[in-house]
């Protein structure tokens, strides 16, 4: 067994503060807004998020809507007299957000295709610009 150098000695209290100078460094940018930075036009990436928004408010106001038409079909059966008013008001809604539904699903569909399709080729034009400034040794 060969004896260390007194070079490669280390004093345990270098090696503590070597390890919490790391811990303490701030983390380079990463995540969600490193990749908004590359989304163009960046209006569309925000005006897509609004539209995940309204698309997850389907399903509550479905529910709704739904609990409202059955209530006002239940209300029928004992003879309600404002059923024909109510009946056309809650499956007008029920129209109303069927149509609603079919144009925030499509538009978001359609806004992430374009977003994403965007932000693939900004990232792949950065790759193969790196790789293309690349030394000729990189690729030995």
């Amino acid at each position: 067994m060969v004896e260390p150098t007194p070079d490669q000695i280390v004093n345990i209290e270098d090696v503590k503060k070597a390890s919490s100078t790391k811990i303490k460094q701030k983390a380079p940018n990463q995540g969600f807004l490193r990749i908004m930075k590359y989304y163009r036009p960046l209006w569309m990436a925000v005006l897509t998020c609004f539209t995940a928004v309204g698309n997850s408010l389907i399903m509550p106001l479905h529910g709704f809507i739904q609990s409202q038409v059955l209530f006002v079909l239940f209300a029928a059966q004992y003879g309600d007299p404002d059923f024909i008013r109510e009946r056309r008001i809650w499956l007008s809604a029920w129209a109303a957000f069927a149509i609603g539904v079919g144009i925030v699903g499509a538009s978001e569909r359609s806004m992430l295709q374009y977003a994403g399709e965007n932000l693939t080729n900004t990232v792949r034009k950065l790759l193969i610009e790196g790789v293309m400034y690349k030394q000729l040794c990189w690729f030995d």
